[in-house]
């Protein structure tokens, strides 16, 4: 219960609403932060075997975190000219693409998590997407 105290309650709730309000997904990202930077911070005083060698980047490798970034920001933009799903879909195959990830059902997961996200937010919480 220690999630309560850390997350601010700036979200005003009705006496009628449900469990999966808008407070739902920030206190479950809350949460999430939480626990995956406590696992983080252990996980760094824990020893590997192979000590990883540093490597420099390499010029593709470079380039691909250019244009996802790119992208990113150009994503920021167009989410309120042509809509959530539209740009989500063609951001997201960019990226992938960009990534080289060559898995065609790994398309269609990103595809359902996409309508998911969409289902979760307007249908579920009751909040609009761009």
């Amino acid at each position: 219960m220690l999630w309560k105290v850390i997350i601010p309650t700036q979200i005003q709730t009705s006496q009628n609403s449900t469990n999966f309000g808008p407070e739902l997904f920030p206190n479950m990202l809350a949460i999430v932060i939480i626990l995956v930077s406590g696992l983080s911070f252990i996980g760094t005083f824990i020893k590997k075997d192979a000590e990883v060698t540093k490597t420099t980047g390499e010029p593709g490798k470079i380039l691909a975190s250019i244009l996802v970034f790119a992208i990113t920001i150009v994503y920021a933009y167009i989410i309120d000219i042509i809509h959530f799903i539209p740009a989500s879909i063609i951001c997201m195959f960019l990226i992938m693409w960009i990534l080289s990830v060559r898995k065609w059902y790994l398309y269609l997961v990103m595809l359902g998590l996409i309508f998911l996200v969409k289902f979760i937010f307007e249908d579920i919480m009751y909040i609009n997407l761009p």
